[in-house]
């Protein structure tokens, strides 16, 4: 061990350690430098202290009870530290020094929903409660070797769960896997057609339908690799009788739109956006998160953007053009880059405002690509997460004195809004009924927002959105030339009777 030197406020050093602890340490670092984009040395500094004594970060007495400091930033240092150096012994030895069950979704490998980049976020997933070991061995090999993205692993993990519940309720309880049939994949689709939440309420057509899928391509997978080479063949599914139909949903959003009378309410409680408890960074100053969620919302409620196109938004997404301004944005969901739409002065100012602060922010430079940049070093994306608006909205309006309905009770008193409404999609219907493009009644609601549409609010000029007319206003063509008639010399009955003789004759 020797003694370190001198240190600046931004260094640290591995010299006080012993030698196999230097190692780990310097392992251990390398290793997370690749889950989150930001390093504390101080943080370092002080687990070289603590650990002077120490001799492996694989021993149990260097746990978090050893900090002679309890912060969660020195706690949570340390566990990554340990998860990284425990994840490369297994790796080296073979050896495995935790619950096999218990799995480490950043250390197998998970890549994340957005771009496929491996995880960054900390988590774990439980296979114990999976009662058949085969099914449990064969999710966790499909997990190590296939590296899937974290709601495909989500979504499977879900369904095996169904899955191995349904099975422990038949004879055998699933365990022999060359004893299962055919009727054992039918009661497992017919638990997925009456799936819950963990609320209690019924999954969607669609994500029941995505659940019966992810586990058929699980077992697929377990038969392709050899995972699952004493399955019973008759334990199939059957492409008509196990298929979850999609039901009708409310394409419109009737009745989804958060009502004008609402949302001014809102707008008077606009100062208090922000406060209390937020998503994002603790590094960023509180005045800066505050302001950076009421651009969010004034952008939300102006401009009728889906929360990611909003979350996305270029750092320069304003453009003058004789003297009105257009919001440059991205249509992630049909992949149209840079469209364009006419916002009023007062929102373009919102957004100038926010821009104008937006440099002074303590970030690294890979976010300045966006208008809002990511909150947490763990994001796999350089742009706000759009969960974070969701979150921060909902705890905003739970924090609200009171939010009224139109209209009365008997007594005389205001309704109460159902404040369970307002989320940031719903400003998306209330753009569209507010827009109310061809005249149309207050009541009556459109499609929302059609995508050939301008998406014009009102008293702005009728102008086209990159050249492209409404499909209910079509460019007129000129009619095309008739054709020339041509005449063709028909053979006449008399013409063909020697023909037919001739043939019979033969």
């Amino acid at each position: 061990m020797q003694q370190s030197p001198y240190l600046a406020t931004h260094q640290f050093s591995l010299l006080p350690l012993p030698d196999l602890l230097r190692h780990e340490m310097l392992y251990g670092l390398q290793q997370t430098d690749a889950w989150i984009r930001a390093l504390e040395p101080h943080r370092i500094r002080n687990l070289v202290r603590d650990l002077s004594g120490a001799d492996t970060l694989l021993a149990e007495d260097t746990g978090p009870g050893r900090l002679a400091s309890a912060h969660a930033g020195a706690v949570r240092t340390l566990q990554r530290l340990r998860t990284a150096v425990r994840s490369g012994f297994e790796e080296f030895s073979g050896q495995p020094l935790t619950e096999p069950d218990v799995l480490d979704l950043r250390t197998i490998g998970l890549r994340t929903t957005a771009g496929g980049a491996p995880r960054r976020m900390p988590g774990t997933a439980d296979l114990r409660p999976i009662h058949q070991p085969w099914l449990r061995d064969l999710i966790r090999h499909w997990a190590i070797t296939s590296t899937p993205r974290t709601e495909v692993f989500s979504n499977t993990l879900r369904a095996v769960t169904i899955a191995s519940r349904t099975l422990a309720q038949r004879p055998g309880q699933g365990l022999d896997p060359a004893a299962l049939h055919f009727t054992d994949a039918s009661v497992i689709v017919d638990a997925f057609r009456v799936a819950l939440r963990r609320d209690g309420s019924l999954y969607r057509s669609s994500q029941r339908r995505t659940l019966v899928g992810c586990f058929i391509q699980l077992i697929d997978y377990g038969r392709r690799s050899g995972q699952l080479n004493t399955l019973a063949g008759a334990f199939t599914r059957h492409p008509v009788e196990h298929r979850i139909r999609i039901e009708e949903t409310d394409e419109d959003g009737i009745g989804k739109a958060v009502p004008e009378t609402v949302i001014r309410q809102l707008d008077t409680h606009l100062d208090t956006l922000g406060l209390g408890e937020v998503q994002g960074r603790r590094g960023l100053p509180p005045a800066d998160r505050q302001l950076l969620y009421q651009t969010a919302y004034i952008l939300l409620r102006d401009t009728g953007r889906r929360p990611l196109e909003i979350a996305a938004l270029p750092h320069h997404c304003l453009e003058t053009t004789h003297g009105q301004t257009s919001l440059i944005w991205n249509n992630h969901k049909r992949h149209r880059h840079r469209r364009r739409l006419p916002i009023t002065e007062s929102t373009a100012q919102a957004i100038r405002t926010w821009q104008a602060r937006r440099p002074h922010l303590p970030l690294p430079a890979t976010n300045d690509a966006y208008l809002f940049p990511a909150l947490s070093s763990y994001s796999s994306a350089s742009h706000l997460n759009a969960n974070y608006i969701s979150e921060t909205l909902r705890a905003w309006v739970d924090s609200l004195p009171a939010l009224h309905a139109e209209g009365v009770d008997a007594s005389g008193n205001p309704l109460p809004f159902d404040r369970t409404l307002i989320y940031p999609y719903a400003f998306r219907h209330s753009y569209a009924q507010r827009r109310n493009p061809r005249g149309r009644p207050a009541g009556t609601d459109g499609p929302p927002l059609h995508r050939h549409d301008p998406a014009l609010l009102p008293g702005l000029p009728q102008t086209q959105t990159c050249g492209r007319r409404h499909p209910q206003h079509p460019r007129r063509r000129p009619p095309r030339p008739a054709r020339p008639q041509h005449h063709y010399q028909l053979r006449t009955a008399l013409s063909r009777r020697p023909l037919r003789g001739m043939h019979r004759t033969q």
